[in-house]
């Protein structure tokens, strides 16, 4: 008998301790809520402005898990390689072309001087008696500084313009003698005289002031010829 009780008194406290550990889960359980409630309050009062706006459950969650973003604010050596997003640099320009040099204009040349004293002057004139004579025309001139030669041209004046007659070149000299007479005519002449500088193969190096001057020859033409009457030679 007794026996029995005791198993029963063993039944029973079992039964409570049971009940004990179950209600000790219950308010563990109900502890854990408020605590976690306590705790989301905390985080809601720490993370909103000053208006104590409501707080909803996904915004506590955005505070609580915020998805990974990183900001500039963030240095760059500790942000994952893999999470930065950089754009590529831009390609460098292209090199500016080399700027071409501006073609130099040559230097000036310096024409020499124009030859001075020259023979005959303007306004010679030559007549008829010293055509018959057939003494040649001297033409004379200045030799002229850094010149080794000098261009002779002789021009006769025509209604049409300038006629050439005879252009030469003499070399180291200061004076040429024109004996062609045949070739002048009476009218208005203009001789021109230049100094040039001649370098290899007769090649004209550097040129000179052309001076000029007149002479006129002047003769009389061939009279009319007059045939007197002869009468009659010959009877009536």
């Amino acid at each position: 008998m007794s026996g029995k009780m005791n198993k029963n008194s063993t039944k029973k406290f079992r039964f409570i301790d049971y009940l004990f550990i179950f209600f000790l889960l219950i308010i563990t359980v109900i502890f854990l809520d408020m605590f976690r409630r306590s705790l989301f309050f905390t985080l809601k009062q720490n993370s909103l402005d000053t208006n104590n706006s409501i707080v909803s459950f996904s915004q506590w969650q955005a505070i609580e898990s915020p998805s990974i973003d990183y900001t500039q604010e963030i240095p760059a050596e500790i942000i994952p390689e893999q999470l930065i997003h950089t754009e590529p640099p831009p390609p460098p320009p292209p090199p500016a072309p080399a700027a071409t040099p501006a073609p130099t204009a040559p230097a000036p040349v310096t024409l020499l001087a124009a030859p001075a004293n020259i023979r005959p002057v303007r306004g010679t004139n030559i007549d008829i008696n010293d055509l018959q004579s057939n003494i040649p025309i001297i033409f004379s001139w200045s030799s002229v500084q850094g010149a080794n030669a000098y261009i002779f041209t002789l021009n006769q004046q025509t209604s049409d313009g300038r006629q050439l007659l005879y252009r030469t070149t003499i070399n180291n000299d200061t004076q040429f003698t024109f004996d062609n007479l045949r070739m002048l005519d009476r009218g208005i002449f203009t001789w021109q005289i230049e100094a040039v500088r001649m370098g290899r193969g007769n090649i004209i190096e550097r040129r000179g002031r052309v001076v000029e001057t007149t002479f006129t020859i002047d003769f009389p033409y061939p009279g009319r010829v007059y045939i007197e009457d002869t009468g009659v030679l010959y009877g009536n």
